[in-house]
């Protein structure tokens, strides 16, 4: 009887799983579980249960999807075990979401390495890839995954993922020898910059990871160009990244001025997403002086006379209100040496209304007034005459060295000015 039975289910016709295969394809993973249920116990049992697990990884259910290769879970075959690593690894996930205790939690990992694992020996590059990731990033046991790569690369020696896979282990291990010795592993630090570059190669423009592993690199080296070239390229390979490895190496070369690196770094944010920008700003503790120290990017611009640049780089900062006398001074000079004499007398208002004590600020608002805008003559004699009062004042009291030298300077182009205002 049990031999009519199994020879009766082989000339059983063979099912299509075209189906729910696009249902998958279009994530429609409950339409694809109705499809693939009755299919089990039939000649297509081993295919729909390998479908109906990766639906309900898909959906987060884990242990439902265990359920469905009950049947294979001893299996040594690449593919099943491939599944039953990933169902087992949503499983500890599933588990973890749900508040269960760190111990069993960690049993459904350790079976999904161990699945994993069994995959990978058998060939599956996918689940080489799985194995790998999951070695090093959840279990950090760099070991296990050095084991895992180098015999991916074996069996996949060109392929791209693979070879990504094997720079971040390679950056881990630098980053390990590192803490032993700040100076020992520069040939570690070689290795992974030279496999991440091949694995860039290899992936083409699909892929943004090779470039962040190589940002953090550079930046480790000090080769700050570098770094901001590699977030940048990072940024534009990944859809929906929020700017925050530019924005990070942003804000740490402005802090040390190194105002070429942030100057890119900012430039790159600004031309992609002004508004995202802007959001991680205030997102900061103090929104204000973090404007502030990225603000001092615009100097390296300034300083070679590119002061159209240097207005990119302070422009959208000037929408967080910095209470900074120097921002807007600079603001207000910048504006000035391209001929926007209404932001400049705007920007310089600002300034002198955080510090009205500066003669130079004074004397500099009034001009734009006076030789620019030609107009509002009586409140730009009012300003000529407070720089005037307040730098004598000051030299009178004492001031010495370069704060008289300047004093001195704002007081003689305020009567100078004014003089010609009266005339």
């Amino acid at each position: 009887m049990l031999t009519a039975l199994l020879l009766s289910a082989a000339l059983l016709p063979r099912v299509d799983l075209g189906p729910a295969r696009q249902a998958m394809a279009d994530g429609r993973y409950s339409d694809a579980e109705s499809i693939l249920i009755p299919l089990l116990e039939t000649p297509e049992d081993e295919a729909a249960r390998l479908l109906l697990a990766e639906a309900r990884v898909a959906t987060g259910r884990g242990l439902a999807a265990l359920d469905a290769l009950d049947p294979l879970l001893d299996r040594d075959d690449a593919s099943v075990q491939l599944a039953v690593g990933r169902s087992f690894l949503a499983a500890g996930d599933e588990l973890s979401a749900g508040g269960a205790s760190p111990d069993d939690v960690s049993y459904y990992f350790d079976m999904a390495l161990e699945s994993l694992g069994q995959s990978a020996s058998l060939g599956n590059r996918d689940a080489a890839l799985d194995a790998g990731y999951l070695a090093l990033y959840d279990f950090a046991d760099t070991a296990r995954a050095r084991s895992l790569v180098d015999e991916a690369l074996k069996q996949h020696p060109d392929d791209g993922e693979i070879a990504l896979l094997s720079g971040c282990v390679l950056v881990y291990e630098y980053s390990a020898a590192k803490q032993g010795d700040e100076n020992a592993p520069g040939g570690l630090w070689k290795k992974a910059v030279a496999e991440l570059e091949r694995a860039s190669k290899l992936l083409g423009d699909t892929r943004g990871e090779p470039a962040y592993q190589l940002a953090w690199l550079y930046e480790d080296k000090g080769r700050a160009e570098d770094a901001v070239d590699a977030a940048i390229t990072h940024h534009d390979l990944t859809p929906g990244d929020d700017m925050g490895l530019l924005f990070h190496l942003a804000l740490r070369y402005a802090g040390e001025r190194d105002y070429g690196a942030a100057s890119r770094a900012i430039d790159a944010m600004v031309s992609r997403d002004r508004e995202g920008y802007l959001a991680l700003i205030r997102a900061q503790d103090d929104p204000r002086a973090t404007a502030l120290t990225l603000s001092w990017a615009a100097s390296d611009a300034a300083g070679k006379g590119r002061f159209e640049r240097a207005l990119e780089l302070l422009d959208p900062l000037a929408t967080l209100d910095p209470q900074d006398t120097d921002f807007w001074n600079n603001l207000g000079f910048f504006n000035r040496e391209v001929g926007r004499y209404e932001e400049s007398y705007a920007a310089y208002e600002k300034a002198v209304a955080l510090d009205d004590g500066s003669p130079r600020l004074l004397n500099d608002t009034a001009l734009i007034l006076q030789y620019h805008l030609h107009r509002d003559l009586d409140h730009a004699r009012a300003l000529y005459e407070q720089a005037i009062a307040k730098a004598q004042a000051a030299l009178d009291a004492g001031a010495k060295g370069d704060d008289a030298a300047e004093l001195r300077s704002a007081l003689t182009d305020a009567r100078n000015n004014l003089a010609r205002l009266d005339h």
